[in-house]
């Protein structure tokens, strides 16, 4: 009477997995998009390109990547891709679909076209997508065709797992190895000249007993030990801050003009309580002034004031050439014979590790002035 319970059977079990499938789908922790590729394939096989000149010609002719896209079907996405994206609907997110798409998955989607052109059912890329609140996410996007749509490709799911943080650590390790680089240049080459020095005058002493070749060595040495001190100080200068305390600006200029020999400053206003580790601003600012002494002398004049979210300090010395302002902050640059060229970069990566930037311009009566934004005043 009510049909082949076979068949009731078989629409059950049918029914049960298309609900397993659709709670999977929707559930799934990473982003899923569900595509009908089958009109974007037949328009790539009516390219009639071989295979394997597929990359060479979509690179050439981007009109036809645009095509080949115009061609896709979006039919679902599940609910993570929603608000990964940060979309305010799934609807919303269907139809700005090209809106997710950075410049670089535009760059990948060359070798996906080639890939689908030779028949392949499987594609893994690394790319970089867009947010609707403005967001850059590093993404692994990984292709599937299931095998009963091999051939016509109308259906294709493609996950995204986000690797923007493993992206970050990426970089915090470059940055550790490219400072562990400018160490190892640093010792074997700033370092073992000063001692070099040092060891000849020394012999020098020991083969004729002149006892004037000390004054040299021992020069030298004090040269090779303010390195370390700055090498050192430079290490400490890119870990991380310590605790952030309201801090009077006015206060700590004074305990560093007292640090500094030749330093007299002069503090133009009232200075700002900032939010910032202290010890740190510390040293910020004692490299600022013996910056200021190195090249202007003992009788520079040496000014601190404040600015909109920050500070500057300036002086009336010689001051830095244009051409020189970016590289000031390199690790190793120095105008000065004596200098480490290790004092700026101190001062750079203090400021970095605060999340502050720092700027060289010129001062107000011909000097340097070193500006320092970004800063969080105390409430």
């Amino acid at each position: 009477m009510g049909g082949d319970p076979g068949d009731a059977d078989t629409r059950e079990q049918t029914g049960g997995a298309g609900d397993r499938y659709r709670m999977l789908f929707e559930n799934n922790p990473i982003v899923i998009w569900e595509h009908d590729f089958s009109a974007a394939k037949s328009y790539l096989d009516s390219l009639e390109v071989d295979p394997t000149e597929v990359a060479a010609f979509l690179d050439s002719h981007p009109a036809e990547v645009a095509a080949l896209f115009d061609e896709v079907e979006t039919v679902d996405v599940n609910r993570n891709a929603v608000e990964y994206y940060g979309a305010r609907s799934k609807e919303h997110l269907l139809d700005n679909v090209d809106q997710v798409l950075g410049e670089e998955g535009w760059d990948l989607t060359v070798e996906l076209w080639a890939s689908i052109a030779a028949g392949e059912t499987r594609f893994r890329g690394e790319t970089v997508a867009n947010t609707f609140d403005g967001r850059r996410r590093h993404q692994i996007l990984e292709l599937y065709v299931p095998e009963a749509y091999a051939e016509t490709y109308e259906r294709v799911y493609m996950t995204g797992t986000d690797i923007s943080d493993l992206k970050e650590r990426e970089r915090e390790l470059q940055r550790e190895r490219d400072k562990l680089d400018e160490f190892a240049s640093v010792v074997s080459h700033d370092l073992r000249n000063p001692l070099g020095v040092a060891q000849g005058r020394i012999a020098l002493a020991r083969e004729d007993g002149d006892l004037a070749h000390l004054a040299p060595a021992a020069r030298s040495i004090d040269r090779s030990l303010e390195l370390i001190d700055d090498l050192l100080s430079l290490a400490r200068a890119g870990s991380e801050i310590g605790d952030l305390d309201d801090i009077p600006l006015a206060a700590v200029v004074r305990d560093c003009e007292a640090q500094v020999d030749g330093a007299a400053v002069s503090l133009v206003g009232d200075l700002p309580t900032i939010r910032a580790d202290r010890s740190r601003v510390g040293t910020l600012l004692e490299n600022l002034l013996r910056n200021a002494v190195e090249h202007g002398g003992g009788d520079v004049a040496i000014a601190v004031g404040g600015l909109d979210g920050g500070f500057y300090l300036e002086d009336d010395g010689a001051g830095i050439p244009a051409d020189d302002r970016d590289a000031v902050f390199d690790v190793g640059f120095s105008s000065n014979a004596d200098g480490t060229g290790f004092g700026l970069s101190i001062v750079a990566q203090i400021a970095d590790a605060h999340g502050w930037d720092v700027r060289v311009t010129d001062g107000a009566d011909g000097g340097a002035r070193f500006e320092v934004t970004g800063v969080e005043s105390a409430s």
